[in-house]
């Protein structure tokens, strides 16, 4: 079962800018009494999937009683895929400028046959409910998921929980589950997550309409260059007369449209605030690319029709249905189709619908997926999503829908979703709670989060959208009314991912420390200032400005799609190129906060110097020009020397971690150092950890923690290659990789060797009776030999490596504890737990900490690259080097549970540090990916 990737000390998951406020259970899961056995006669005991249920009060929702056993249900069931670190690493590589295989972007049918679910798992699951009387659909085309429909009582039997009936606060009726679903333990471990049992959980949309006594007086002439190529002088103060207009088959009468430039920002003027027009001069207006939307509402199609034809577009609208239809017209989805229709007019839309009924997966599966026609989209975007705090769902819901966007990402789609309107109270709104809190799915780490800015004039400069104290004189003359702001803050689910400087500004909302969490908006464009949209749905009202991080979103997905034209590729995942060129991408925010209800004292503030912000993100679209192809990245470069597959390189710098200080060591070569390709993951290992081992697989960062009993922990690109069989009287003391990093040895107390991977069997004491147990493994640099140490000083040699000496037989002070191998490999140190250290073969002696008073046992050693020296930690986490080596420790500030081991980064310009309790610390270059938890 793949894990959540939050740490254990965060609250539960949730999701984007507007989905309404939910709880969650005792200990994040609902509880429910056993049930009859199933009528499908399994014997397995049920077990219930790693989720968590909200409460329908917080979204408004009554419940009302149980839901008759006749009652038709509908739910998407999505499966665990295959290798999921592998689909990290992979979806982190394309999307990473400088790896070689960035945009090297894998098919839907390639992503199926690696990542989908197994056949023979799908055959097993869809048994057990055909047994159990439901209907399943067809798996979908991403091999990840598929419909399952049926009576409420064969779900109440199927899933063993209790359907209920529940009144929405919209007054809707709609059935679903107070409990967390249960399946037979034979197949529950293949199923992720099931979606649509709890369809209280409402998403909204961040869309504003401004009210007509309010609408946009911005008083200048400007001459620009239209979306279709002509020259216009147009006024927002005196409108430009406008003839009958013929698009998408709809004739609108002049009349029509006399209001359509006094009632927000006209094509002609977007495209001059966002920079396109060089997109336009040479004929690109979209033809060939396709958005999708992601929409839980009905569209206007006659207020679309209007617009395309008052705009002179011709954008082609597909509407794909991914679940029963919506039941109510929204505006938002014109007003995403009318964005698109003004900055790239020929492009092609999908618009995938789903009803409110469930935090809505499937309308992103389809679209990742390319599922109900109109072809894959290169770019999706969506501006619905809920409270992060507050929606109550459990981390399977979140590990669903991050499996989703990593799809995305290695099949070359842009994802883009709006920040929210709140501001950074998140909540205030759904909750009216004044709490810090950002809005999912605009938190997950695998999408690029747009939030909102403002203007007084239509070339800037932009600054942070607030409309709290907003003037009249402000956004284009707007006022910026509404009371509201872009929304922006620290994710309280996902942990700061790789592409995201440590550098950024704390946020008191963090649970994480050091480490830091997810931050977001990453990017904004215009929010506060009006849009124009012509709404037959709104009583006949006609054209309104609308404003909101519902128009930003599309802004940037029409700008992605103009540029897709330029590129020899998709564009995919935007993030790890707007970090790494910011200042190409974006243009500066220097101004302003989000702080809308003035009760956090403006805390995520603008960078005076236009850096990154938590209002603002990296910088605003249209600050840049983009239309010399600059979204398309640096063409991907050769894997380095001695690489394997998909080298790739990053900054040189120091990582931080909890408890880690800043290091005075010189920066390494940046061609050295393993690129952090995946996020941060806490990951499950009960047991003592004993030894952690560096990985630098494919140029990617990693790191094994094994346990005494001899279970394997994966981080990063690290690769499980097994674990030793059940141990009698023996534990596991030591772990050391092949230098490959496609295997590891690992050692235990009785001297017993365990090969995996690439690994090779040299050998080990099996005939011998050491009077003292095992303590260390060290390989030679080929990996083709090792030497074991034993607690009495004793050194055994295999393979091609050779004895140079020991201190078996002579007066120890304390007992050795480890062994490092000497750069050269003619040599090696052993360490005495009193820090004692004895040099053999060319390993010469640097100094010990024989003679000192020390507070703690020491507990580890490592060689120092370059220096022929050596450093090692105490269990109190004090780091001393001897000939080099010292990148920081936690001598200062003592680790809650005392340290177990210290490992290398891959080139030895850093290392890691475990203590007992599972947590790493990373110091220099090593990368920090993660620790354990019970």
């Amino acid at each position: 079962m793949r894990r959540p990737k939050w740490g254990p000390r965060l609250a539960a998951p949730v999701l984007l800018a507007g989905f309404a406020a939910a709880a969650v259970a005792t200990n994040g899961l609902a509880t429910l009494a056993a049930s009859p056995q199933s009528t499908s006669g399994a014997l397995q005991a049920p077990q219930r999937l790693e989720a968590a249920v909200p409460s329908p009060a917080p979204y408004g929702a009554k419940v009302l009683g149980p839901a008759p056993a006749s009652a038709r249900v509908e739910a998407q069931l999505y499966f665990e895929p295959r290798e999921p670190q592998a689909l990290e690493l992979l979806a982190s590589a394309v999307s990473t400028p400088g790896n070689a295989a960035y945009h090297d972007f894998i098919t839907v049918p390639e992503f199926a046959a690696r990542f989908g679910a197994s056949a023979q798992d799908v055959g097993e699951v869809d048994r057990y409910l055909r047994a159990e009387g439901l209907s399943v659909g067809p798996l979908a085309r991403n091999g990840l998921s598929e419909r399952v429909e049926g009576k409420a009582g064969r779900f109440r039997a199927a899933f063993e929980t209790v359907l209920e009936r529940v009144r929405t606060a919209g007054g809707g009726e709609v059935i679903g589950s107070l409990t967390v679903p249960s399946l037979p333990a034979s197949i529950a471990s293949d199923v992720a997550y099931v979606d649509g049992l709890t369809p209280w959980a409402q998403p909204t949309d961040d869309l504003v309409r401004l009210p007509r006594e309010v609408q946009p007086q911005a008083g200048t002439t400007t001459t620009t260059t239209t979306p279709a190529g002509t020259t216009t002088t147009t006024s927002t103060s005196t409108p430009a007369p406008i003839t009958t207009i013929t698009a998408t088959a709809t004739t609108v009468p002049a009349e029509q449209c006399q209001d359509f430039q006094d009632s927000g920002l006209t094509p002609p003027e977007l495209a001059q605030v966002y920079q396109l027009k060089g997109f336009y001069q040479r004929g690109d207006e979209g033809q060939g690319q396709t958005v999708g939307f992601i929409e839980y509402g009905l569209p206007d199609k006659s207020g679309i029709a209007t617009y395309q034809a008052c705009a002179g577009s011709s954008v082609k609208v597909n509407y794909v249905l991914a679940t029963s239809p919506p039941s109510q017209v929204s505006s938002e989805v014109a007003a995403d189709v009318e964005v698109i229709a003004a900055l790239a007019p020929k492009a092609n839309v999908v618009i995938y619908q789903s009803n409110q009924a469930g935090t809505g997966l499937a309308p992103w599966e389809m679209a990742i997926s390319g599922g109900g026609g109109g072809g894959l989209p290169e770019v999706i975007s969506s501006s619905w999503g809920s409270c992060e705090p507050l929606t109550g769902m459990g981390y399977s819901y979140y590990q669903a829908e991050e499996t989703l966007f990593e799809e995305a990402a290695a099949q070359g789609q842009t994802v883009l979703v709006a920040s929210g309107d709140y501001g950074s109270e998140g909540c205030y709104y759904q909750s009216n709670m004044s709490q810090l809190a950002v809005f999912d799915p605009s938190s997950a780490p695998d999408v690029t989060a747009v939030g909102g800015t403002a203007s007084n004039t239509l070339t800037g400069p932009q600054y942070v959208w607030n409309s709290r104290g907003a003037t009249p004189a402000s956004c284009l003359g707007t006022g910026c009314p509404q009371d509201l702001a872009s929304g922006g803050g620290a994710s309280q689910i996902w942990p700061r991912p790789s592409y995201q400087p440590v550098g950024l500004a704390p946020s008191p909302a963090c649970a994480l420390g050091a480490q830091g969490c997810r931050e977001l908006p990453d990017v904004s464009a215009l929010g506060g200032d009006a849009f124009a949209q012509y709404c037959t749905a709104c009583g006949g009202s006609g054209w309104f400005g609308i404003f909101g991080t519902s128009v930003a979103a599309p802004s940037w997905a029409a700008a992605v799609l103009l540029s897709e034209s330029l590129c020899s590729t998709r564009i995919g995942f935007l993030n790890p190129l707007l970090y790494s060129e910011p200042s190409e991408l974006t243009g500066q925010i220097t101004s302003g906060n989000n702080d809308l209800l003035g009760v956090n004292n403006g805390l995520y503030m603008a960078s005076p110097a236009g850096g990154y912000s938590m209002a603002g993100g990296l910088g605003y679209l249209g600050g840049a020009d983009l239309s010399n192809g600059a979204l398309c990245g640096a063409a991907s470069g050769p894997a380095p020397q001695g690489a394997k597959g998909n080298a790739a390189h990053s900054p040189s710098g120091t990582s931080a971690v909890p408890g880690s200080k800043a290091s005075t060591a010189p920066s390494p070569s940046p061609a050295r150092i393993a690129l952090a390709c995946t996020k941060p993951v806490n990951r499950v290992l009960k047991g003592t950890p004993v030894a952690i081992a560096a990985s630098d697989n494919t140029g990617c960062a990693g790191y094994w923690v094994v346990n005494s009993a001899g279970a394997v922990a994966t981080f990063g690109a690290a690769i499980n290659f097994g674990s030793p069989p059940k141990l009698k009287a023996a534990k596991v003391v030591g772990i050391v990789a092949t230098p490959d990093y496609y295997g590891y040895w690992i050692l235990a107390s009785d001297g017993k060797v365990y090969p995996f991977g690439d690994a090779t069997a040299f050998g080990g004491p099996d005939n011998l009776r050491p009077v003292s147990p095992f303590v260390g493994i060290a390989r030679t640099p080929d990996g083709n030999g090792y030497w074991l140490a034993s607690a009495d000083g004793g050194v055994f040699a295999y393979g091609d490596a050779k004895f140079y000496g020991s201190m078996a037989g002579k007066h120890l002070n304390k007992p050795v504890i480890g062994i490092a191998a000497a750069p050269g490999g003619s040599g090696y140190w052993l360490l005495a737990a009193d820090g004692g250290v004895f040099g053999f073969g060319d390993a010469p002696y640097r100094g010990s900490l024989a003679e000192r008073s020390l507070r703690a046992a020491v507990v580890s050693m490592i060689p120092a690259t370059g220096t022929a020296g050596y450093a090692m930690v105490a269990a109190d986490g004090g780091v001393f080097a001897f000939g080099g080596g010292f990148y920081g420790s936690l001598g200062a500030s003592p680790p809650p549970a005392p340290v177990e081991a210290m490992a290398g980064s891959v080139d030895g310009r850093g290392y890691y540090l475990l203590d007992s309790a599972g947590q790493v610390y990373a110091y220099g270059d090593a990368r920090y990916l993660g620790g354990l938890r019970g």
